[in-house]
């Protein structure tokens, strides 16, 4: 959830990964199955969905 909280602050890819100490394709990855989990293919449906 931290990732996904990571998006609906905006940040990025990469800020999440600063921000966590984990690498960027470590963060790629768990938005992968983030988007796969919720259904969802944009952050714009990410952002909606956690935000409602």
């Amino acid at each position: 959830m931290q990732i996904a909280n990571g998006i609906v602050e905006g940040l990025s890819y990469k800020m999440i990964a600063q921000k966590y100490a984990i690498s960027l394709d470590t963060v790629r990855i768990y938005i992968k199955r983030i988007y796969r989990k919720f259904q969802i293919n944009s952050k714009g449906e990410l952002v909606a969905q956690l935000t409602a």
